[in-house]
């Protein structure tokens, strides 16, 4: 089995998201709830499968994140199922943490 490595992910939150509305309006803010829900997306796509969220062992939101920001997800490798994450917009830290997750399916995987 090789050695698992860090992975970067980047995405964009739109300002037409449907969480937006609310939050705030006239200085528009993207919710760490949404923040979060890309995280785990990130983490699905690296295992190429779905997954079931343990424990958000440490989670925090250190910078606002306005709409149309391309935030770039990075993924760090821990031990089992277990990763470290950060998430910046530019150089700027918005959020960090630690989650524990279990695989529940693998995608199958297409022939050669």
């Amino acid at each position: 089995m090789s050695e698992r490595k860090s992975t970067e992910v980047f995405v964009t939150i739109q300002h037409d998201h449907p969480s937006l509305p609310g939050h705030f309006p006239g200085n528009p803010v993207v919710p760490g709830v949404v923040i979060l829900g890309q995280v785990f997306d990130a983490i699905r796509a690296d295992e190429r499968a779905s997954i079931c969220v343990l424990e958000a062992r440490t989670v925090k939101f250190h910078s606002p994140l306005q709409p149309n920001k391309q935030l770039c997800i990075t993924l760090n490798p821990r031990d089992g199922e277990n990763r470290e994450f950060s998430c910046r917009e530019g150089t700027t830290l918005i959020a960090s943490g630690q989650l524990r997750y279990r695989v529940m399916d693998t995608a199958p995987q297409e022939s050669l």
